[in-house]
């Protein structure tokens, strides 16, 4: 498809074409049919920045095709020219003077029934299905995920002339598909999947029964179920020096319907984690909506600073 011309995403019903796909072609119910036409607005908008075989791939990877349109748009929404370099990675702007370099990418439950995938819930009897959060899962998810880009592919683009020396360089991770949950416990998934960050933790004063100190546990790693340990201490780290920052992400295709019943706005649920070793340093002004998290580093410690962005 000629990028110059702009095909629906729905012309086509695959036999590969997931259920999700089929409810949006066919809308069965109200809430489907503003879903489909939100995907139809977002991809009047994105069309121009996709690649040749988006609409052929919509269909089959229906939630990783979503959130490069979703985050695409976003971008655009925030005031940014944007390029999409084939080959290369799916964003780039410039701000503040600085060339910025985005690569979207979407964190999976794993393969069904693997013992470090994320367990599937389903409805027993009476509809409702309950169980503890597999956490440790999930985490492992949004770091293989950031692996995916980081730092292989990050130097396969280097290599290639493509992302220069002083050029920022930033992972978008949307994560809502690892789970079935929105988010869930403090930290949140993203934090602790690159700063090692673990659960709280509360210390009570046995003589006055009052909190005497509180935190987060550090956990720099997790196990997987052959033993080995999985980093999740990126960015205590100077090889993650070349990556700026990630963005996490749980907006799913049913963000219309969520918007409809809150004041929801595009990108408003984006977490933007600064790297604290990055050697190029994101300028303000990135994004528009969400939340920023900044990593101030001690000798013994940190400390993660959070600050909502101000439309």
């Amino acid at each position: 498809m000629s990028r110059s011309s702009r095909s629906s995403l729905f012309e086509s019903l695959p036999s590969n074409g997931g259920s999700g796909y089929r409810n949006l072609r066919d809308p069965p119910s109200e809430n489907a049919l503003i879903c489909r036409e939100y995907c139809d607005y977002l991809w009047s908008r994105f069309f121009p920045y996709a690649d040749q075989g988006f609409a052929e791939d919509f269909p089959v990877h229906l939630h990783q095709r979503f959130w490069e349109m979703y985050l695409g748009v976003t971008l655009l929404d925030a005031g940014h020219s944007i390029v999409a370099p084939k080959p290369g990675p799916d964003f780039g702007l410039t701000l503040g003077g600085r060339r910025i370099w985005i690569e979207a990418v979407t964190a999976t439950p794993g393969e069904i029934g693997r013992p470090d995938s994320v367990p599937r819930f389903e409805p027993n009897e009476t509809g409702i299905s309950s169980g503890y959060v597999p956490q440790d899962q999930i985490i492992l998810r949004c770091t293989t995920a950031i692996s995916a880009k980081f730092p292989k592919q990050y130097w396969q683009h280097v290599t290639k002339g493509i992302v220069g020396e002083h050029d920022c360089y930033v992972i978008a991770v949307n994560h809502a598909e690892a789970y079935y949950w929105a988010e869930v416990g403090t930290p949140p998934f993203m934090l602790r999947a690159v700063l090692g960050l673990g659960s709280m933790y509360v210390t009570i004063d046995r003589s006055t029964l009052e909190i005497a100190n509180q935190g987060v546990l550090y956990r720099g790693s997790i196990p997987k179920s052959t033993g080995a340990e999985v980093d999740t201490s990126l960015f205590l780290t100077p090889e993650s020096a070349p990556l700026s920052a990630v963005i996490g992400s749980v907006t799913t295709i049913g963000a219309p319907v969520h918007m409809q019943e809150s004041e929801h706005s595009m990108g408003q649920d984006f977490r933007l984690i600064k790297n604290p070793m990055a050697r190029n340093v994101i300028p303000e002004g990135l994004l528009t909506r969400g939340e920023i998290n900044e990593v101030t580093l001690g000798r013994t410690d940190f400390h993660v600073h959070g600050r909502l962005i101000e439309p």
